[in-house]
């Protein structure tokens, strides 16, 4: 047991160093409120509850947590609004065990207002949870990219050395395959916005997150993108940055077809090193930031009209 302290002590300081410039972002412009159990939540307190969005309903992230509470089945009997906003499953599968399945039918029948952030999961909602959802953007998506640039702007975030953002999760040979191909075809110079939070192997040091505003400032100051992540398909899109992303199918890969089909740009996923084509210059078009802008304003209006 007392090993178990020390491990998690340790633990807990690595996690306070490794976020601290995130942890300012947290500080200066979100109002948190934090809850050890559901069961201190107040039912008085609230008049809505909005569940979402990320993969919030995707089983393997729940690590022994019961699914069902995504659903706000601790809210059984309140007299409140239940709105899942950009909700997602993470994947085109159903995941579920039969018995996760019949809590979780329970629970959502009871929301006032059901979407998804991927296309697919329209399809899993009246499948599997006999409910119809609405397909709406991630909510990075609802701001413009002025309010992204005016965060930026208000920042003490140095410029990048570099043309080229790479922001790549995974570290493995195919992934350096295709950066080599990238820097040798469009003569970049590769910079990079994340560091390796997830690598347990790397020093602590390395694995200090940068800020959020440094995160931003990568992506208004790249010429190309590469990543393996959602969100960085997003900041590509917002920014209108030419952009490649590799996909994992461990991670999931349909929210990247969904993302990308919405603004027809399903030439900018690559499987491997190989389906790159050097000959593409993967721009995002004008017509782009209009379908965003129309996918914003009704977003915003779904959620206007369902509180």
């Amino acid at each position: 047991m007392f090993l178990m302290l020390l491990k998690w002590i340790k633990h807990y300081k690595e996690y306070m160093e490794s976020s601290k410039n995130t942890q300012r972002f947290i500080d200066k412009y979100l109002h948190t409120r934090i809850y050890k159990k559901l069961t201190e939540i107040n039912k008085d307190e609230f008049d809505a509850i909005v569940v979402g969005s990320d993969q919030v309903w995707r089983i393997k992230y729940y690590f022994g947590a019961n699914i069902k509470d995504a659903y706000l089945h601790f809210t059984k009997g309140w007299n409140i609004k239940r709105i899942a906003y950009a909700a997602s499953f993470g994947t085109d599968k159903w995941e579920y065990n039969e018995q996760q399945t019949r809590e979780c039918i329970e629970a959502i029948q009871e929301f006032d207002f059901i979407s998804v952030r991927e296309d697919s999961g329209v399809e899993l909602c009246k499948r599997y949870l006999n409910v119809n959802a609405v397909h709406v953007v991630d909510p990075t998506m609802l701001l413009l990219r002025t309010d992204y640039e005016k965060l930026i702007n208000n920042s003490n975030a140095e410029a990048h050395q570099g043309n080229l953002l790479v922001y790549l999760i995974d570290e493995n040979k195919e992934n350096e395959t295709l950066l080599k191909k990238i820097v040798e075809s469009y003569s970049l110079t590769p910079f990079k916005v994340n560091s390796r939070v997830e690598n347990r192997n790397a020093s602590l040091e390395e694995r200090i997150q940068p800020s959020v505003e440094s995160w931003l400032r990568g992506f208004r100051d790249a010429k190309f993108v590469l990543t393996d992540s959602f969100h960085a398909c997003i900041f590509s899109i917002i920014f209108r940055k030419p952009f490649v992303v590799i996909g994992n199918k461990s991670r999931g890969l349909g929210r990247f077809y969904s993302l990308l089909k919405l603004f027809d740009l399903q030439d900018h996923l690559v499987l491997s090193s190989q389906d790159f084509n050097p000959d593409n210059s993967y721009e995002i078009p004008h017509t782009v930031s209009d379908k965003l802008d129309y996918l914003r304003k009704q977003s915003i209006e779904l959620i206007n009209s369902n509180l």
